[in-house]
């Protein structure tokens, strides 16, 4: 049985040379397996005999979980259809989170925010996702805890381990609200992940009288487990450094909820895919992908969730709909000008504190969702009052624009090519490194003003668009603050572990006595044309205010403002 005292590579090598030289028959072999070393031995080994009887009736029971872990059961009777595919299990336990205050009210958090102006279709919300990626998690417990080659899932996890997974998947956005993505772009103290983990202490209570915590840790009816191994689990998701993302086997679970191709993807994907009529998510080859799952451990010892080989393309389409959505929907040049908006709006919004119950925009916002106390079920116009009410003037008057649609348009884009020379950075990288700094947007507005006024002289006035009312309120309102703003975004590679794939074992057996190791490879696409796809995706972008483009564009055009764009760069 593993007591943890395995041997090194070396000190096999070692005592096989010794033996070796004395002419003895050699009689010690390997004692690591795949990647794994000593200190992960230790880490791992049994240490009660009921830990090895558990083992053996993993390996020789099939459904060893099914009665612990219903959810599990492919057969269970009582489902929910939250997306195309295998319906979710829907027990009672499953049902009593799903029907709570606390997160029932993701039922009025729009999955894709104000996009929904953009594609009227998509007015699905978290709610629906979050189901979603619980059966997601339940497919990849299922397939892995079955890998028919590898049995490291199976032998390293337990009963507890597998309810923390699926109550990850399932509250892993506990903590989003409406507009969250749009807000936590431009203020990281407002992350939807650090609500999360706060809502799972909201004392609120159920038609029962349970709080969220109380039907988690509940060991009779609930889920028997400590709310505090959901939210380390959790806080891997978030990315913080804690103990528990340092080990072995925590890092193996955390990458089914967080990794290249994790269970909140693989459901996000799909269902925005699906529900704004875009093909993108049809690439996915969802069946094969859970089907080839397994874990793999690397040369550098990280442990991630990845693919046999023969689930190398599933596995790369999802980087091909996930660039190609950023393309179409999430980063759609209308989207972006929200976001845009938006920052401006808050930043001032951030800067202000006021006597009363909440001094802060930052406690403000957490009491209007409810994250301490009642929760309450806000939508995208209470998040608009909230910043209308705490933001400045002009703050203010962007904020109506949004109300009544009227977004500030392009007046330029900045690409990614033509790629920059050796030892120089592209427009792109310029444009995105000084366009946040103090004063660039101000600076900008005002050179393309006095570029704009000059070209008046010049221009046809009889033309509709240079007419002089129309010059005449463009000038006025170039004199106002934040009538030209710029957005550039940074690129979001969706993990911070790289796609891997290990070939299937019969592959490399090259008799039936001896077996190559099984290396892993990182996947060609997601290393060479992934973070290129996502560069290419996230442009640069100069907006103005609604009313003054279409004279702007007569009257100087992009060529002119990327001319001014330039020289207010060299300033920087």
């Amino acid at each position: 049985m593993l007591d943890g005292r395995n041997l090194s590579d070396d000190q096999i090598d070692r005592m096989r040379v010794e033996q070796s030289e004395r002419s003895d028959e050699v009689s010690v072999y390997k004692e690591t397996w795949m990647r794994l070393d000593v200190s992960d031995f230790e880490e791992i080994k049994y240490k009660t005999f009921e830990e090895i009887c558990r083992d053996f009736e993993k390996l020789l029971m099939g459904e060893y979980f099914l009665k612990s872990i219903p959810e599990l059961n492919v057969f269970y009777p009582t489902r929910v259809q939250s997306s195309e595919g295998i319906p979710a299990p829907f027990s009672e336990r499953v049902k009593y989170i799903v029907e709570h205050p606390v997160f029932s009210r993701l039922n009025y958090v729009l999955q894709v925010g104000l996009l929904n102006y953009v594609y009227p279709t998509a007015t699905h919300n978290r709610l629906e996702h979050s189901i979603g990626t619980f059966r997601n998690g339940c497919l990849y417990v299922q397939s892995l805890y079955n890998d028919p080659y590898n049995p490291l899932f199976k032998q390293l996890i337990n009963e507890i381990d597998i309810k923390c997974v699926l109550l990850a998947s399932l509250l892993h956005d506990l903590g989003q609200y409406p507009l969250a993505h749009e807000i936590e772009e431009n203020a990281k103290e407002l992350k939807h992940e650090r609500f999360t983990l706060d809502f799972l202490d909201n004392p609120t209570k159920d038609k029962f009288g349970y709080t969220l915590r109380e039907i988690i840790e509940n060991e009779d009816w609930g889920w028997g487990v400590k709310l505090d191994e959901v939210k380390e689990m959790l806080k891997g998701k978030e990315g913080e450094q804690t103990t528990f993302t340092m080990n072995l086997k925590p890092k193996m679970l955390s990458s089914i909820i967080d990794g290249p191709i994790d269970i909140d993807k693989l459901d996000y994907l799909l269902r925005d895919s699906q529900n704004c009529y875009l093909k993108y998510g049809d690439l996915i080859d969802v069946d094969r992908l859970v089907r080839n799952l397994t874990v793999i451990i690397s040369k550098d010892k990280n442990v991630t969730i990845g693919t046999y080989e023969k689930g190398q393309s599933a596995a790369e389409s999802l980087t091909f709909a996930r660039y190609l959505l950023y393309q179409s929907l999430y980063w759609h040049h209308t989207g972006r000008s929200v976001r845009a908006m938006l920052r401006e709006a808050i930043e001032p919004a951030l800067q202000v504190k006021r006597k009363g119950k909440y001094n802060s925009f930052y406690k403000a916002l957490k009491g209007s969702i409810g994250v301490t106390n009642n929760p309450d079920n806000i939508t995208v116009n209470d998040i608009l009052n909230l910043i209308e009410n705490w933001t400045d003037e002009e703050g203010q008057v962007i904020i109506k624009l949004i109300k009544h649609r009227n977004y500030y348009k392009r007046i330029l884009t900045i690409h990614s090519y033509p790629s920059p020379v050796e030892g120089k950075e592209s427009p792109l990288d310029r444009f995105r490194r000084v366009y946040n700094k103090p004063h660039f947007q101000e600076s900008l507005q005002q050179e393309i003003t006095e570029v704009f006024k000059n070209q008046l002289s010049v221009k046809d006035p009889k033309v509709s668009l240079l007419a002089p009312e129309k010059t005449n309120k463009t000038i006025e309102l170039l004199s106002t603050p934040k009538k030209i703003i710029c957005d550039c975004p940074t690129p979001i590679y969706g993990s911070r572990e790289m796609l891997r794939f290990i070939p299937e074992p019969q592959r490399l057996q090259r008799n039936y006595l001896t077996r190559a190791d099984a290396g892993e490879r990182v996947s060609e696409v997601w290393d060479e044309a992934h973070f290129k796809l996502m560069n290419i995706v996230s442009k640069g972008r100069v907006f103005c205010h609604p009313d003054i483009r279409g004279t702007l564009m007569a009257a100087i055009g992009p060529d002119e403002i990327k001319k001014c764009l330039e020289k207010v760069i060299e300033r920087y």
